[in-house]
């Protein structure tokens, strides 16, 4: 911590205004709804840190908010009753970084409203710096929240505020540095001048990549060692179309319910029972599921089928995979247990249309994480599916796309294309990181769904 900047506090007051609107499915939504409907919404606050040098120390990076909420969702004029700003705290990801606006208010009739705002600071395409740092993604809630329940809580309203240029310039002509006794403070403005300018950098500015380091391997590939506590057994079982597939069971106990864990593409089971972390099997087995299971499908990256040039497509999971696995699952747990399905992805994706299909039957609850049947494909992204396989077959003569291309021995086409992403990506130190993240385009606002069948 640097003494010289103890006391020294930081003042700054900031405007943002939109619109916000009941029901709205996401924020653009919301914000559109409520333009249509006049449902106008703005934040008055003052940001204030007391010590600034405590401020750029903690990874948390906090000071307070006072002022007020003003709309007509909020009744006319809340004031706020405490108040949290967060300036980009940190966080395990280089490439992204928020800022938080969250207040718990009273309008004059005494209703309370808590007020959840974030910013998304995260370099995508062009020059979006000024809509990152200037757009508050906002969530409003009935009541007065901990952060922890706003997950649970029934959302008011959704929207998008705002800060313009004029706002942008009345926000840098508010801003103050003084020390314990009132005077200005030269150094505290310059360091906190530099730390939003140094992040801002980081996630904007150009940087050459990391060299290519292969973490040293401390578990066994394929391993169990991260589920404890359990009786493991496999289940081979082929497909319709002549696939042999693998379920593997988590036993602890005997339970009603059960659970079947489905991963996503170019992935494994692994991901819910890797050793490195508390993993979501665990999770399930402690928390009281005391039969757990997971799929490896055709997708999966311990068979060989996606190696080689084929036809399979999703359809293929969800016509053969998935129904085979409900198959034998019902086989192994009996006719009268339940049976609840989590699957990531692209398994989500496949296991939904199994579902619309009626191609699995008996089960009871389904949470299908990061997509459903209705994706929404960016334009960018539509651009690399239409020329990235062409570009794979004509050019590089590749059958696949393998993220440690960078880690292979002498040169090849791959290891070419790996160099040439890792000059684009920085969102990690890792090569196979830089290539997930072009392969899959880094996400924003995912939802996920959750659906109960009776019976």
């Amino acid at each position: 911590m640097n003494q010289d900047l103890e006391g020294v506090g930081i003042r700054f007051a900031e405007v943002m205004s939109g619109y916000a609107s009941l029901g709205g499915n996401t924020f653009e939504d919301g914000f559109e709804a409520g333009r249509a409907a006049g449902l106008a919404l703005s934040l008055h606050v003052e940001v204030e840190v007391d010590d600034v040098a405590a401020f750029l120390a903690s990874p948390e990076r906090a000071g307070r908010l006072v002022g007020h909420v003003e709309g007509p969702l909020v009744g006319g004029r809340a004031a706020i009753e405490s108040g949290l700003f967060q300036l980009m705290p940190d966080t395990a990801d280089r490439e992204r970084k928020v800022m938080v606006y969250r207040v718990l208010c009273r309008n004059d009739d005494g209703h309370a409203f808590t007020f959840a705002g974030q910013k998304e600071v995260q370099h995508h395409f062009g020059f979006d710096l000024w809509r990152d740092t200037t757009t508050l993604y906002t969530n409003l809630y009935a009541g007065h929240l901990a952060r922890e329940d706003e997950a649970q809580a029934e959302l008011l309203a959704t929207g998008i505020l705002s800060l313009g240029v004029v706002d942008f310039m009345k926000v840098l002509q508010s801003l103050r540095a003084t020390d314990a006794a009132g005077r200005p403070s030269p150094a505290g403005l310059a360091a906190f001048g530099r730390f939003f300018a140094g992040s801002l950098w980081e996630v904007y500015g150009p940087s050459l990549p990391p060299g290519p380091r292969e973490a040293p391997r401390v578990y066994a590939r394929f391993t169990t060692e991260g589920v404890r506590g359990a009786d493991i057994s496999h289940h081979p079982f082929s497909t319709g179309d002549g696939l042999g597939l693998d379920l593997t069971r988590f036993r602890r106990a005997d339970c009603d319910d059960v659970v079947l864990i489905v991963h996503g593409l170019t992935t494994s089971s692994d991901m819910f029972i890797m050793p490195e972390h508390r993993n979501l099997v665990q999770e399930l087995l402690d928390a009281g599921w005391g039969d757990v299971f997971t799929l490896d499908h055709r997708g999966s990256n311990r068979f060989p089928y996606n190696l080689s040039r084929s036809r399979a497509n999703l359809d293929d999971l969800a016509l053969y995979d998935h129904p085979a696995a409900i198959a034998t699952l019902r086989r192994l747990v009996g006719p009268n247990r339940r049976i609840h399905v989590i699957a990531h992805c692209v398994g989500a994706l496949t296991f939904a249309m199994s579902l619309a299909a009626g191609l699995v039957g008996s089960v009871r609850s389904v949470i299908l994480n990061s997509i459903a049947l209705s994706a929404h494909v960016p334009g960018w992204s539509r651009v690399k599916l239409a020329l990235g396989p062409l570009f794979c077959d004509w050019l590089l003569g590749a059958e696949y796309v393998n993220p440690r291309w960078r880690h292979q021995q002498a040169w090849s086409p791959g290891k070419l294309l790996a160099m040439g992403v890792d000059l684009y990506h920085h969102e990690c130190d890792s090569s196979a990181c830089h290539m997930l993240s072009f392969m899959w385009g880094p996400a924003s606002r995912r939802c996920s769904c959750t659906r109960t069948w009776p019976g």
